[in-house]
């Protein structure tokens, strides 16, 4: 009959000093949990022989929030609650295993399409397996794209960007800073894709430099373009 926990809840008691009751059978004496003021957890709708399991999963919880228990700070920014999405399908090697194949764009080497196959998949079995979860999720991502559209229009008050499209030929001035000097590099070439995604809209021009292709993907509202 406790407070449901939940990742939210870990990030509560990151750096409170806890003490853990576990309880057995029917639970703890009600007298206690009243004098004491002691706050009742839940780890989920299921029924186990002691608090113990329980204690290990709140515990195990808070510490990997801890810095430093982790490798990597940025997994915990592209773990499932964070974003209120499912985790993507994950492969290892070897690539061909029992006639079935790694998915060939994670062998593809490009980085964006990489991510876009993972969000895809990410909100595809979300949406399928915890509808809870894709709500809110749709809810954080269109305050997400309203706050955007309101940057972006600040962005073009200031500054103008001309229209163009696929296949036109660009020059696009970028600001390089050497200590306390700045200055103008220049890219020129034909853009061969543009992504219309308000704040995180992009653009990738292909130039041929000493007969090799060379494309660059910029942000269209960097304020370096």
């Amino acid at each position: 009959k406790g407070e449901k926990f939940d990742q939210n809840y870990a990030k509560k008691l990151l750096n409170k000093n806890l003490n853990i009751i576990c309880g057995h059978f029917e639970g703890v004496d009600q007298r206690l949990l009243e004098t004491r003021n002691i706050k009742e957890v839940s780890i989920g709708d299921y029924v186990l022989s002691g608090g113990e399991i329980g204690a290990l999963v709140v515990i195990d919880a808070i510490v990997r929030l801890i810095p430093g228990v982790l490798g990597n700070l940025n997994s915990l920014n592209d773990e499932t609650f964070e974003k209120n999405l499912l985790e993507y399908p994950q492969y290892t090697k070897p690539q061909k295993w029992e006639k079935k194949d790694v998915p060939e764009v994670l062998l593809s080497g490009d980085h964006a399409k990489i991510k876009d196959w993972r969000l895809k998949q990410s909100e595809d079995i979300t949406r399928r397996r915890r509808p809870d979860l894709w709500e809110k999720y749709k809810k954080k991502m269109k305050n997400i794209e309203e706050i955007n559209r309101e940057s972006v229009k600040k962005i073009l008050a200031k500054k103008k960007i001309p229209e163009f499209f696929a296949g036109d030929t660009i020059k696009v001035g970028v600001r390089i800073f050497e200590g306390k000097r700045e200055r103008i590099q220049y890219f020129e070439g034909v853009c061969i894709a543009k992504k219309k995604r308000d704040l995180n809209s992009s653009f990738t021009v292909r130039k041929i430099s000493f007969g090799e292709g060379v494309e660059r993907t910029f942000a269209l509202f960097s304020p370096i373009i």
